[in-house]
């Protein structure tokens, strides 16, 4: 499966739109390594958690997702959530925020502060202005985290068909289009005339063979 094909800009609608497509996937992706314990996945309105576990000590660890490309914008909404979770999950001790998109280090052009800094900055300002929000350790997945956890994943041709409506290059896929090529070539090719060239030799690292 290509980048592009993984752009979460280019996410199919999914119960009307990609924000609730976006929560979705993060949902899909979440760390199954937790499922053992008491998991819950929200509705609408949904308490400022997406969903959540609960510890074996009666605590809350629960994962909100925001849909937006602006790091200012992102930030507005995770302060609205994190009021909310305060509000109403006292127990809730670490919110992770899932976002589409990695925060650069370095700041734009005209930019006094990175969208990193920004970020850390806030959470900061979290703590200060918001009562109770020093129990809440937050946490952050985003573009880069997400896609570690799609190719990972063992039903990730399933989730990037459902939410991208592409294939990925299962063995199937693979097979199927060297079969059209070599019908396409038809009696022009023949295996002894066969070159090997480094481009060859790295397929073969990448396709794990016994060659390799």
């Amino acid at each position: 499966m290509t980048v592009q094909q993984t752009d979460f800009k280019s996410l199919r609608q999914w119960d009307g739109s990609q924000h609730r497509a976006f929560e979705e996937l993060c949902y899909q992706l979440r760390d199954r390594s937790l499922d053992g314990l008491d998991l819950v996945k929200t509705g609408n309105p949904d308490g400022g958690l997406e969903w959540y576990v609960t510890q074996s000590d009666g605590s809350l660890w629960g994962w909100q997702a925001k849909y937006t490309f602006d790091v200012d914008n992102a930030l507005k909404l995770m302060e609205r959530s994190l009021r909310t979770v305060i509000r109403t999950r006292p127990n809730c001790r670490k919110l992770t925020f899932c976002i589409p998109f990695d925060l650069p280090d370095a700041p734009s052009k005209g930019a006094r502060k990175s969208a990193r800094q920004k970020f850390e900055d806030r959470k900061a300002s979290w703590k200060q202005r918001i009562p109770d929000a020093d129990r809440v350790r937050i946490e952050l997945w985003s573009e880069g985290r997400l896609l570690e956890k799609l190719v990972s994943h063992p039903c990730q041709r399933e989730i990037a068909w459902f939410f991208w409506n592409r294939e990925v290059f299962s063995s199937d896929w693979c097979s199927k289009h060297v079969e059209t090529t070599l019908a396409a070539a038809s009696g022009r090719y023949s295996p002894k005339l066969h070159i090997d060239v480094p481009t060859e030799f790295a397929l073969e690292g990448l396709a794990r063979t016994e060659t390799y």
